[in-house]
């Protein structure tokens, strides 16, 4: 089990359209598909309600550089 660092599935597309605003392709699901996609996903929840639990301060640094669309990160083999 995943969980990501969005409360709903709008904030999730939209770092997903920002991610591909940066990229090289043109190929973007627009959100009603990108929801559809999701509901598919058993393995991956939200993060639920905002300001439900104290976190770190590692934490607090990765969500900021997820939430900054100019970041661009490199995890393992991917870009994201």
């Amino acid at each position: 089990m995943k969980i990501v660092p969005f409360s709903d599935v709008y904030q999730m597309w939209k770092e997903y359209k920002s991610f591909f605003n940066r990229s090289l392709t043109n190929e973007l699901a627009q959100e009603t598909t990108f929801r559809e996609a999701f509901k598919e996903c058993d393995n991956i929840r939200l993060l639920g309600c905002k300001g439900g639990f104290q976190t770190c301060e590692i934490c607090n640094t990765a969500y900021e550089l997820l939430r900054d669309p100019g970041t661009i990160l490199f995890i393992s083999n991917f870009y994201i």
